[in-house]
């Protein structure tokens, strides 16, 4: 679950960042704990809930729910 908090802060981020353009949903926990996954929803999940990668893994479970 996320906060409404949560939400509004991922959305400003991905906004700032990607405007209106497409970007990744990607959320593979090993990518993500080493750092190493396509910038995208995940990555801005972890970003805002650092250290929470169970969370940002749910990244695409997020994203349908967002669209």
């Amino acid at each position: 679950m996320y906060s409404l908090e949560q939400i509004q802060s991922v959305l400003i981020a991905l906004f700032q960042r990607y405007s209106l353009d497409y970007f990744f949903l990607s959320s593979s926990v090993a990518l993500l704990n080493d750092g190493i996954e396509k910038p995208g929803l995940g990555a801005v999940l972890l970003e805002q809930l650092p250290g929470d990668v169970n969370r940002a893994q749910g990244a695409s479970y997020l994203g349908i729910v967002l669209e």
